[in-house]
């Protein structure tokens, strides 16, 4: 008996340890429901994230929310379900993370608790801008400003902040300005102990090189020189060299070379200093160009030496955009002392390395396409589970208020039979089996009544269901949609861009012609000549395709002949190569048309007869003449024809009906697509080993 007494003795103890312990965990102020200061209850929570690991995390959520259902408290759930965001989005969990926002926000909204509401819009735009929605950021972050402003500046300041950082990087360079300058407001009327200098430094950053690519050199230099002067003075030595870096640059563009080169060299000094490699690496790139600039070569070759062994022996994932920058500074440091040779071995090695990174971005951007598109395909579906779940919660809960509806009547069906019951006793026994069928039958009537009933209620639940789902198809459709335009434009703009390093490479080619007399290697030439041009013929007929869905109704008056001698004119070069004897009988005429289309049309039909006219010794025809308010328009050749069988398939997309052709099968597609616009008919005569005609009938008005 004494040994059980003190074992009860030891165990009382221990859980009397154990509650301190868990009270210690808890603050009073929560403990007590103190609703009031909300500020007080998300410090304690931030404390909590900083201190307690993922384990007794949960465990502490779990106990709060139980004390936050238990006393109805809609500040700590709210809290509570900000602090798991938190938790989720540190975890790169941002579904999770935007789901337990939501559901933050919608107490939030409900109790007025503008907050904790506009910290957790804060919150939300950190996680849309981790998965790149730029616009959905932003607008998060405008909500957050319009509650925080209200409640705390140095919260609303840190909003303000974020905006300008998404304005910036998405080169709305005005917006970041202007936002910047109230964050510099609103941080200026903080008392000092409030302040957060990094983030003060920062923004003044911002605004600096916001300036910088908007060409105002007086008010770049101003905000950098203003952040480079409070980190020294506030001891941030490394945001102090990336202030003085972007100063020199801003001095670089003005041409004041000196001033620049000493504050990139602080920059470049202050970086290695504090191990940020990159930012050193871009700096002895602009320190080269700067000595290249004053012709003194060999400083400018010493830094991009440098900047190479920094990048050859940094440890990052992509290297590849550092080595194209020293690439092209190194080609140009050639071309400046007149080596072409080895200024255009660079050119061709950052050229190579430039369509990597071209190839590169395009992975990503569709990466971050198909990333975005999940991403919102699993918010949307944690939302309709959610509103299922209530439906069927809403369901259930009206199942068993109909159930305990036909209790309460089938009660009171039998306290009323027994009460008649009792008085039809009283009466004639004769009719006593009579009325006891009789209400048997209301008893049913009213059983069958009721059941009508909640079929028809049902019915009407199934109906507003499915309006709900077809409502939800509705904008997945529309989502997708807009993610099929998003494509279109980036398939666009990606071919538009890539042109440019294939016009490049033809404009090295005719620079290495004046240089060259050796005929194999002018033969090598020409081929990367054809080779440049055939990349740059199929691009155009990548935007070719991207203008068929965009450019249908700008109208202008066209002259025929001129017109069609321009388009004649882009095959000079490959008329002469192949010595292709081309003749012209064009009526001059005025039409009125879609100039873009029109000229898909033409020069693809121009472009398939050049090319598929006799090898030993081509010919193409190309006649014009106006007729009954039509423009014929005729394009022959003498090559070997087309097969009968195949007539119906050369408007296919990628469709190549002859082993002589070496394109993608794309442009006599496009030309039959432009045409249908156009109401253009083309009609197509063949005959074997006697050539091809293509005869369009032209409206003269669209």
């Amino acid at each position: 008996m004494k040994i059980r007494g003190l074992f009860f003795i030891i165990l009382f103890f221990c859980l009397s340890i154990a509650k301190s312990q868990d009270s210690t965990v808890i603050p009073d102020f929560i403990l007590k429901k103190e609703d009031g200061n909300e500020l007080q209850v998300h410090h304690y929570f931030d404390s909590i994230q900083s201190t307690q690991d993922s384990a007794m995390l949960s465990e502490i959520y779990n106990t709060l929310e139980k004390h936050g259902n238990k006393n109805k408290w809609p500040l700590l759930q709210a809290a509570l379900y900000k602090s798991r965001g938190d938790l989720y989005f540190n975890q790169n969990s941002f579904v999770n993370a935007i789901h337990s926002y939501q559901k933050g926000l919608d107490l939030c909204e409900k109790y007025e608790l503008e907050l904790t509401q506009g910290l957790i819009l804060f919150e939300m735009a950190q996680v849309y801008e981790a998965i790149d929605k730029k616009p959905e950021a932003l607008e998060s972050q405008l909500k957050a400003y319009s509650l925080l402003i209200k409640h705390d500046s140095e919260y609303a300041y840190n909003s303000l902040s974020h905006m300008a950082d998404i304005h910036y990087s998405s080169k709305n360079y005005d917006e970041a300005i202007e936002i910047g300058k109230q964050a510099i407001n609103l941080i200026e009327s903080l008392p000092p102990h409030q302040t957060d200098y990094s983030k003060y430094i920062s923004v003044l950053n911002t605004i600096g090189i916001a300036y910088r690519e908007k060409n105002e050199p007086d008010s770049s230099i101003f905000y950098l020189n203003h952040a480079a002067v409070l980190a020294k003075e506030k001891g941030f030595e490394f945001w102090e060299g990336l202030a003085l870096g972007n100063l020199g640059l801003m001095y670089q563009k003005m041409g004041k070379i000196n001033i620049a080169r000493e504050l990139v060299l602080k920059d470049y000094r202050i970086s290695l200093y504090h191990d940020q490699n990159r930012s050193a690496i871009k700096s002895a790139i602009e320190i080269g160009k700067m000595y290249q600039t004053e012709k003194n070569f060999n400083d400018a070759k010493h830094y991009y030496d440098t900047a190479l062994f920094l990048i050859d022996n940094e440890i990052i994932q992509n290297k590849l955009p550092l080595y194209v920058r020293h690439a092209k500074a190194v080609a140009s440091w050639y071309e400046a002392q007149g080596d072409f040779i080895n200024a255009f071995k660079l050119q061709k090695q950052y050229i190579a390395m430039s369509d990597s990174l071209s190839a590169q971005a395009i992975q990503l951007k569709l990466a971050e396409i198909k990333a975005t598109n999940d991403f919102d395909t699993q918010v949307n579906a944690i939302k309709l589970l959610t509103k299922n779940g209530e439906l069927q919660k809403q369901k259930i809960q009206k199942q068993n208020l109909i159930i305990i509806a036909s209790i309460t009547s089938l009660l009171f069906i039998i306290t009323t039979a027994i009460l008649i019951y009792r008085q039809l006793i009283l009466k004639k026994r004769d009719h006593l089996l009579l009325e006891k069928h009789k209400d048997k039958i209301e008893a049913q009537n009213t059983e069958l009544e009721a059941q009508s009933e909640q079929l028809s209620h049902q019915n009407k639940l199934i109906q507003h269901i499915n309006t709900n789902l077809e409502q939800e198809v509705q904008k997945r459709t529309i989502k997708l949609k807009k993610l099929n335009e998003e494509l279109d434009t980036f398939i666009y703009r990606s071919s538009h861009d890539i042109r440019q390093p294939i016009a490049t490479i033809l404009g090295l080619e005719n620079i290495a012609r004046t240089y060259v007399n050796d005929g194999r290697v002018l033969e090598v030439l020409a081929k990367i000549k054809a080779t440049a041009a055939s990349m740059d013929n199929m691009l155009w007929k990548l935007q070719m395709s991207y203008l068929l869905n965009h450019d249908h109704n700008q109208l202008a008056e066209i002259q025929i002949e001129p017109f069609l001698l321009g388009i004649i004119s882009i095959y000079n070069d490959y008329i002469t190569h192949r010595n292709i004897n081309l003749t012209t009988q064009i009526t001059p005429f005025s039409i009125t048309n879609n100039p873009e289309l029109l000229k898909i049309v033409l020069r693809n039909i121009v472009e398939n007869a050049l090319h598929f006219s006799d090898e030993t010794s081509p010919e193409v025809e190309i006649t014009g003449y106006e007729q009954e308010g039509e423009y014929i328009l005729k394009v022959s050749d003498n090559g070997e024809g087309i097969n009968p069988n195949q007539v119906e398939d050369i408007y296919k997309a990628f469709y190549k009906a002859n082993t002589k052709s070496q394109g993608n099968g794309l442009g006599l597609y496009l030309a039959a697509k432009a045409a249908d616009i156009l109401n253009i008919n083309i009609d197509v005569n063949s005959s074997f080993d006697k050539g091809t005609t293509f005869t369009l009938s032209i409206p003269v008005k669209a």
